[in-house]
């Protein structure tokens, strides 16, 4: 079951990298399977109660992330899955997923906050991480990354557009409302994620959020 888990986890930020941010008239930018509807409410929900699982199941994640994507890192390979899994959630909300998941950023990074041990230093680490981390540019093949294309920002194309004043900003007041680890502080934070990822995206091709879906499965 924790294999099956950690597996899922991977799978879920394949599906974001598989997302191209910057869209074109030859291409839509999705690779495979719509992310627009009730399979993404059910994603981010299942990364807020995996993540609450608490730090073994996390380091197992991590440990796959670092295999499957083979990003260039000098350091500990468990600090690079986690900066690979919070660039995804960058990346997700800066358009690779619809807009709505953005609500889900309180719980989401709370459960992750806690499951590496509420240590505010490293939360900091892996932001700044997170935001720096790129493909390859001399790397041939794009490592089933799918819409991150060679010498891309992992996280999105907005954090070419910050200065890294901003982005220390970012970094510092992320330490301090992490540090706080209340309701209000991840609730700030998320506006915090909004703003560094390009604001609200209301010109999005994406649908409403949808309700909550009893799924009904035939037994086999």
């Amino acid at each position: 079951v924790a294999e099956l888990l950690a597996n899922s986890v991977v799978a879920a930020v394949s599906l974001i990298f598989s997302v191209k941010l910057v869209k074109d008239s030859s291409f839509d930018g999705v690779n495979g399977m719509s992310m627009d509807g009730p399979q993404t409410l059910a994603m981010m929900e299942f990364l807020s109660s995996f993540f609450a699982l608490g730090s073994a199941r996390l380091s197992e994640a991590v440990s796959g992330l670092a295999l499957r994507f083979p990003i260039q890192f000098d350091g500990e390979s468990s600090t690079k899955g986690l900066a690979i899994l919070v660039s995804a959630l960058f990346r997700a909300i800066q358009g690779a997923l619809p807009p709505w998941v953005l609500e889900s950023v309180p719980g989401v990074f709370s459960n992750l906050y806690n499951s590496m041990g509420k240590n505010p230093q490293m939360f900091g680490e892996v932001l700044r991480l997170a935001m720096e981390l790129r493909l390859p540019g001399d790397q041939g093949p794009r490592l089933a990354m799918g819409g991150v294309e060679p010498g891309e920002l992992l996280s999105g194309h907005f954090f070419e557009s910050i200065g890294e004043a901003s982005k220390l900003e970012f970094r510092r007041e992320g330490i301090a409302l992490a540090e706080a680890n209340t309701h209000a502080s991840w609730k700030r934070f998320k506006h915090c994620v909004k703003g560094v990822c390009g604001g609200k995206k209301k010109d999005s091709d994406f649908g409403q959020k949808p309700a909550v879906t009893r799924w009904e499965y035939d037994r086999m």
